[in-house]
């Protein structure tokens, strides 16, 4: 080590230099730059943001299962109406018979003329009024659907070129029999554009 003042060397350890006496280290030291100048090619000192370690933390994203769960309940009934339409559109045969049935164990001669063309009713209107048969039930057995040339004469002369031939055990209460079940086949066809039933047998 040099004295910074006259340049003599300084043994290791001492605090003043032997030969002017300066004390080591006494010399002003030039002051330092916090950070290097932008003119020395570095980028001028930014500070950081937030803490050491510290990274932004982006926004979750909404989950959309929520919406999901909506689209398919929204299908799912879609496909349930769908079925039950196509149900009632392939058995257009079962309201004039369940209409039928209602009149009888109701007694409601008005729903009797809706679902039965007036052939029909001629031939059960003395039942009806007397009240001689109730507690209808039927289980249907069988079903053919007829057209054209198929359709049977007695159905064919009322104008009717569709119909269904519907097998069934009919059960009723004779008032003077008791309890009754005979197979009974109605022919539903479409009269002016509505089903009804139009023949049985």
């Amino acid at each position: 080590m040099f004295c910074e003042k006259c340049g003599t060397q300084i043994p290791e350890g001492s605090l003043f230099c032997p030969n002017c006496g300066t004390k080591v280290g006494a010399a002003a030291q030039p002051a330092q730059a916090p950070y290097a100048s932008a003119q020395q090619g570095y980028a001028p000192y930014a500070p950081q943001q937030g803490p050491i370690g510290y990274a932004p933390v982006k926004p979750a994203k909404k989950k959309s299962g929520g919406k999901i769960g909506i689209i398919i309940g929204v299908v799912a009934a879609v496909a349930i109406l769908a079925v039950a339409g196509v149900m009632l559109l392939g058995k257009p045969y079962k309201k004039p018979i369940d209409q039928f049935i209602k009149a009888f164990n109701t007694h409601d001669y008005a729903l009797l003329e809706d679902s039965c063309a007036s052939e029909v009713l001629d031939w059960y209107y003395w039942d009806f009024e007397d009240y001689v048969m109730s507690s209808f039930s039927y289980e249907e057995t069988s079903v053919v659907h007829l057209k054209g040339d198929s359709v049977p004469y007695d159905v064919s002369d009322l104008g009717v070129t569709d119909c269904y031939m519907v097998t069934t055990q009919l059960s009723y209460t004779m008032v003077d029999w008791g309890e009754e079940t005979e197979e009974i086949i109605f022919y539903v066809g479409k009269l002016n554009g509505k089903w009804k039933i139009c023949y049985l047998e």
